[in-house]
């Protein structure tokens, strides 16, 4: 979706940056999944916690944030982002914000996630993991 948004609205000066917390142990994957999607979005490599927090978006999984013309942050979407919530805020902005202002935040996340933090679920044997940060799947930075 984020590659099809960048392709709709390069042509506006929209640039959709994809964010990716993988640390040392697994940025030689980065590469290869890119290619494996055909997405040639650049990627910001090494985004942490503390990257997502200065954004006004926490550290929940997905996170998006749209920054205007100005450089300024107009737009924040914790959880799953939709390409209709996208494309309203990014047309809100480039044409000159005269519609009705889409919510500045939107935070889709499921309760359980804003109550605690990080989404309930079992770690099976193997599996543990931490949460939190930006990942690659869902999250984007997009000046427009």
């Amino acid at each position: 979706m984020l590659s099809d948004l960048q392709e709709r609205y390069s042509d506006r000066g929209v640039i959709v940056i994809g964010a990716s917390a993988d640390d040392a142990s697994t940025r030689h994957r980065i590469r290869p999944f890119l290619a494996s999607q055909g997405i040639s979005l650049p990627v910001w490599v090494g985004v942490t916690a503390t990257h997502t927090e200065r954004f006004g978006l926490g550290t929940a999984l997905p996170a998006t944030a749209i920054i205007d013309q100005d450089g300024q942050i107009a737009f924040r979407m914790v959880g799953t982002v939709s390409r209709k919530q996208l494309v309203r805020r990014l047309d809100y902005l480039l044409e000159g914000r005269r519609s009705a202002e889409p919510d500045r935040f939107v935070d889709s996340l499921p309760k359980a996630s804003r109550q605690l933090g990080e989404e309930i679920h079992d770690h099976g044997e193997g599996e543990d993991h931490a949460h939190g940060g930006v990942g690659l799947e869902g999250a984007s930075l997009v000046p427009s």
